[in-house]
This record gives structure tokens, C-alpha cells and sequence, in this order.
């Protein structure tokens, strides 16, 4: 009787060892980004935020609109949700890239005091009850904080 308790009890610490396993392998990039939740960043203005997957909100929508932009210009609906417009080149379309004489390249946001919600919390996120920074940002973990652009 004893060791059946003991063999249950095992088995069900190697069942929950390996879904931890398995959690950990599947949510990794999560993990990692929990981590660096409390991480300083600054903006290096690299413009990987701006080559993500925008969910728009309607209030998105509405202050570029206000502001003379023409929803069918930077809105594509897919299956009813409303994403920010690429290029071809996967940018979003108000981003500008630039270069210097010396072959220093930068991008621009040329409607950041407008952007979109989602940019101005980047890298930072918040899914459910988790909160984390990308840590695929180049910018996470950098000690300067004076260019933080979260508003």
C-alpha cells in the first residue's frame, strides 16, 4: 500500500516536472521577456516595433483621422480587425529610415506624437496578468532613460 502511494506520488511529480518542462520550452520568449520586466530601456530607434503586427483600437483610428490622415491610407482589415498598413518592405507606413554620410541608419516615426497605443507602451507588455518587456527590443536593458518614449 505504501509504495503505491509513493509510486503515485512520483509519478505525478514527473508529470508535473515535465509540464513545467514543456512550458517552459513552449513559452520560452515569454519567460524570457517576464523577466526583463523590470529592466530600463531606452529607444534606439532601430524601428522593430515598427515592423510588428499593429492591432489597431478605434480611438487608434480616430486620433489619425482627426489629425488628416485617411483611414484606408494606414487601416487593413483582416477577418474584421483593424491592423496597421505595411509597406512592401514589412514597415509600417509611417515609418522613415535614414542614413548618414557615414553609413549610420536610423528609422523615424513621422506620426509619433499620434501612434498607436501599442507603440507608446513598447517594449513593455501586459497579456492577462503578465507583464514583461520584449526582449527581443535591442533597447531593453540599456541605462538610459531619457529617451523612454511610454507617455
Amino acid at each position: 500500500m505504501l509504495e503505491s502511494i509513493i509510486l503515485f506520488i512520483l509519478t505525478g511529480l514527473v508529470l508535473l516536472l515535465s509540464a513545467g518542462a514543456v512550458a517552459a520550452l513552449l513559452f520560452r520568449r515569454e519567460i524570457r521577456s517576464i523577466r526583463h520586466r523590470n529592466s530600463p530601456w531606452r529607444c534606439l530607434r532601430c524601428g522593430r516595433c515598427c515592423r510588428m503586427n499593429v492591432i489597431l483600437k478605434q480611438k487608434d483610428i480616430e486620433r489619425l483621422k482627426e489629425a488628416g490622415y485617411r483611414e484606408e491610407d494606414f487601416v487593413e482589415r483582416k477577418c474584421g480587425i483593424a491592423f496597421l498598413k505595411k509597406k512592401s518592405d514589412g514597415d509600417c507606413v509611417f515609418l522613415d529610415q535614414h542614413e548618414d554620410e557615414n553609413g549610420n541608419r536610423w528609422t523615424e516615426c513621422t506620426v509619433y506624437s499620434l501612434r498607436p497605443d501599442i507603440g507608446r507602451r513598447y517594449p513593455e507588455f501586459k497579456w492577462w496578468f503578465i507583464r514583461g518587456k520584449d526582449h527581443q527590443c535591442p533597447g531593453v536593458g540599456k541605462n538610459d532613460e531619457t529617451t523612454n518614449n511610454a507617455e
